[in-house]
């Protein structure tokens, strides 16, 4: 009879990392779920069984500098349209560190007087990005769309 201390011993000596561990004791749960479900035992022994705590603490994405992003923004050729909507895209992202869906579904939603406005990001959850015109890609945006772009995105 399989019961949770077998299972508990069998993962103190599995040779594979944390994550993988954690997928195994997710497949075996399946699989007892399974008997449980068709009467061949009573209970799941992997159910009492608790995986190893695992948490990402950093990404391995580095971190852009400013001189990076400015060489970056100057590097498009803003003589064109093409030009103008792609350093609007690239700066809407570095500005607001969004997501590309949330910066795909990017709207203008109103500007005052003094060129105040608002960008709604669309994703989970409602999120607004107040940048009152002091960015670059609050200036990236505007002027794409002030020079008859229309849709910066499209």
């Amino acid at each position: 009879m399989i019961t949770p201390g077998l299972v508990g011993q069998y993962f103190d000596r599995h040779p594979g990392s944390i994550p993988t561990r954690k997928q195994h004791l997710a497949a075996l749960r399946g699989f007892f779920d399974k008997l449980v479900l068709r009467h061949v035992i009573a209970l799941n022994p992997a159910s009492a069984v608790r995986g190893e705590r695992y948490q990402v603490i950093e990404g391995k994405t580095p971190e852009i500098t400013r001189s990076q992003v400015r060489r970056l923004l100057k590097s498009f050729d803003t003589g064109n349209a093409i030009g103008l909507r792609d350093r609007a895209v690239i700066a809407t992202l570095i500005f607001t560190v969004a997501r590309i869906g949330a910066v795909a579904g990017l709207k203008i939603v109103s500007r005052g007087e003094l060129g105040y406005h608002f960008c709604a990001l669309s994703g989970p959850g409602p999120r607004r990005v107040d940048r009152g015109g002091s960015g670059p890609a609050s200036y990236q945006v505007l002027a794409s769309t002030e020079r008859g772009i229309g849709n910066v995105l499209s």
